[in-house]
């Protein structure tokens, strides 16, 4: 871990057997060394402040996903109800630079994504209110969501960081469609055997995994939809001797809080993953730059039970993992938004008539020579959901017509 290493986040748009590679990442490099200033240990206790009220008993609240994977649920401010999505990954809450709240500033960090893209942020508190119990005075920042609504079709009006979220425990029951929250530790199954964990910097949870008696950690970051990501550091250290293949990509990888960014990626299908003491096998797994994570797709339809009071975690790992399917992504033209065309490729047999920068102009059936956001982001749907989508394209005055997900 890097000395600063203190919150990140990916968005993988992806459901259960589908996944799209436009992911959406941003780190937050909040600035606390090991040796403090007095500014420093007061910007943290701010972050770590607040308390909750009227959670005598357990409560709950409907989830709300997204595609499958995300975990959204709404979140009550001054009377009016937003969309949040849960984000274990979030050193801090974040709100929408558009919600009217966030006018007595308390103090800055600086928000540093992958790329090392920096912007200056302020810190406020608010009240927030979930299905009645109140978490009060948490700090938080504001984003410029805007981006990552229109190109990733969220419509989020914030984030639920780990600032709130470790102040209880919780339990999220994929089959009911619900999260609890107490703060008592939920009842585990004894079946289910905790993972070890760990607060770094006191807001980032980060989990023990193990591969054939090799140890290595990952952050569990809820905002990520996907299962497994890996630093070409832990798969070159841990997995690459043992004749695994790994596929590459190119093409538009992140959205990040600052930039677009492009670059190349890699995927693998590994086994012997252990989660505590459940092995996990034919796992699929991304493979870049940036520090390990385990998301929530992890758990498939299973349960989730997060007792931080205890810093233990207890998941029921999905039985069933398949292997990434849609080799393609599918993102809007930068300069004219009513075009779409491929801005990412996995680099398959399946992909080898196609290039990126093709401009699709027929989709499932659909002529999308001109489309609007409301076209865009059902394409994006069926391409997580549907297999066999016949799609042309259209390279200078050439055409070519596919199948996609095949």
């Amino acid at each position: 871990m890097g000395a600063y290493f203190l919150m990140s986040k990916i968005l993988v748009i992806m459901n259960k057997k589908y996944l799209s590679l436009l992911v959406v990442v941003f780190f937050f490099f909040p600035l606390f060394a090991h040796t403090q200033t007095t500014d420093e240990v007061v910007v943290r206790q701010l972050i770590s402040g607040g308390t909750i009220t009227n959670l005598d008993t357990q409560n709950n609240t409907t989830l709300k996903d997204y595609w499958g994977n995300y975990w959204l649920l709404d979140v009550l401010i001054e009377g009016k109800m937003y969309l949040f999505l849960y984000d274990t990954g979030c050193t801090i809450t974040a709100l929408s630079k558009n919600l009217p709240f966030g006018t007595n500033e308390l103090a800055s960090i600086t928000v540093t994504d992958m790329k090392g893209n920096d912007a200056d942020e302020k810190i406020y508190k608010t009240d927030l209110s979930i299905n009645g119990t109140v978490f009060k005075d948490i700090a938080f920042v504001k984003f410029d969501l805007n981006q990552l609504n229109t190109i990733g079709c969220m419509k989020i009006d914030g984030i639920l960081g780990a600032n709130l979220i470790k102040k209880c425990n919780w339990k999220i029951d994929l089959n009911q469609r619900k999260i609890f929250f107490s703060k008592t530790p939920f009842v585990v199954d004894n079946s289910l055997e905790p993972i070890p964990m760990k607060w770094y910097n006191d807001l980032t949870p980060i989990l023990k995994l193990n591969y054939k008696g090799i140890d290595f950690v990952a952050l569990l970051d809820t905002g990520f939809s996907g299962k497994l990501k890996i630093s070409n550091e832990v798969y070159g250290s841990t997995f690459a001797t043992d004749g695994y293949k790994t596929e590459k990509g190119t093409g538009t990888t992140f959205v990040t809080i600052n930039a677009v960014v492009k670059e190349k990626l890699e995927r693998v299908i590994l086994n012997d993953i252990y989660f505590g003491k459940k092995e996990i096998d034919n796992l699929p797994v991304l493979i870049d730059n940036s520090k390990p994570m385990l998301g929530c797709g992890i758990f498939g339809k299973e349960e989730a039970i997060f007792n931080f009071t205890e810093n233990q975690v207890y998941i029921s790992p999905a039985t069933e993992n398949t292997a990434f399917i849609t080799d393609v992504n599918i993102c809007r033209n930068e300069t004219d938004s009513s075009k779409i065309e491929i801005c990412f490729l996995w680099n398959t047999k399946e992909t080898k008539e196609i290039r990126l920068g093709d401009t699709i102009i027929s989709f499932d059936g659909i002529d999308t020579s001109k489309v609007d956001e409301k076209m865009y982001c059902n394409i994006q749907s069926l391409l997580k959901s549907k297999k066999n989508i016949p799609v042309v394209i259209k390279r200078g005055n050439k055409t070519i017509a596919f199948l996609l997900n095949k």
